[in-house]
């Protein structure tokens, strides 16, 4: 028996356990990219500026010009990864599978 199985004994205990942790990684990979926004703007970034909603929060405006070439970029190899796991994936243990999952 190997460690993932003795870990997760079943489908649901690995499907949740994945699905949590890609959450957490969505989590932390918005909050750093958010961050990292606030950053440029307080470093007076021209294409990031701001506006302040009736709570007295920093609404953040980004200009799609200067992010949509990165953002296509991640989105062609989060769909190229999507593939690979579809087709070459599936017969692959979990522990490869998950490491290209996340």
């Amino acid at each position: 028996m190997d460690l993932i199985s003795a870990l997760f004994p079943t489908l649901f205990a690995k499907t949740f356990f994945i699905l949590g942790t890609q959450l957490f990684v969505t989590w932390l990979a918005a909050k750093a990219t958010l961050s990292k926004f606030r950053q440029l703007h307080d470093w007076g970034t021209p294409w990031i500026t701001s506006t302040t909603n009736e709570n007295r929060h920093r609404d953040l405006h980004v200009d799609w010009k200067h992010v949509a070439t990165p953002f296509y970029a991640l989105l062609i190899v989060n769909f190229a990864a999507f593939l690979l796991l579809l087709f070459w994936g599936v017969k692959q243990p979990l522990s490869i599978s998950f490491g290209l999952f996340d």
